[in-house]
C-alpha cells in the first residue's frame, strides 16, 4: 500500500476547473480519455476507499475494484452529455463497484458462517447420539436422528475435514 500511496503522490495533482478542463480536451476522443482520465482520477479512488473502510473489505481490494471501475466507467462516457457530467458519473461507478463489493464479501461471510453453523450442529448432535448408543455413529443412523439426507452429513464431514470423531465415517 505504501508503494502504491508513493505511486499516487507522483501524479500531477488537478481539481476543480483544472481537472475539468484537461477532461473537456479530451472527453469526446475515447482512446484519448482512455490514457488521460483514469490518471486524474486516481488518487479519488484511494479517498473514496477510505468512505469504505470498516466495512468487512481490505482498503487494497477496494481500491482495486475502484480503479477497475474507473477504467470501465472511462469507457462508458459517452453516457455523459458534457465533461461537467463525468465526474459525478465515474464517482458514482466507483462507488457502486465498492459498494457491490462489500456487498458479496458480506453474502460470502455469512454463508460461510452457516456452513460453519450446520457443520457444528451435526458435530453436536453426533456427539450426543454418540454418548447415548456408547460407540460412533454411521452416517445413516445420525441423517435418520436429525432427519437430514445423507449428502448434508457427508458434506459436514467433508467440510470438517473428516474431524468429527463420534461418526463412522466411512463415507462411500
Amino acid at each position: 500500500m505504501a508503494d502504491y500511496t508513493e505511486e499516487l503522490n507522483a501524479l500531477e495533482i488537478l481539481e476543480g476547473e483544472e481537472r475539468l478542463k484537461r477532461v473537456e480536451g479530451v472527453f469526446r476522443d475515447k482512446n484519448k480519455a482512455a490514457e488521460v482520465i483514469p490518471l486524474l482520477y486516481l488518487r479519488d479512488v484511494a479517498d473514496i476507499a477510505k468512505l469504505y473502510e470498516g466495512q468487512g473489505v481490505h482498503t487494497d481490494d477496494l481500491i482495486g475494484e475502484g480503479n477497475v471501475a474507473l477504467l470501465t466507467g472511462t469507457q462508458s462516457l459517452d453516457l455523459c452529455e458534457s465533461a461537467a457530467e463525468v465526474e459525478e458519473f465515474l464517482t458514482r461507478t466507483v462507488m457502486d463497484a465498492m459498494e457491490a463489493l462489500i456487498d458479496r464479501q458480506g453474502k460470502e461471510v455469512q454463508l460461510d458462517e452457516q456452513i460453519a453453523e450446520r457443520v457444528n450442529r451435526i458435530y453436536e448432535e453426533a456427539k450426543e447420539l454418540s454418548e447415548t448408543l456408547l460407540r460412533k455413529v454411521s452416517v445413516q443412523e445420525l441423517a435418520q436422528e436429525m432427519d437430514v439426507d445423507v449428502s448434508t452429513i457427508e458434506e459436514a464431514i467433508r467440510l470438517s475435514g473428516d474431524r468429527i470423531d463420534y461418526i463412522d465415517a466411512a463415507i462411500e
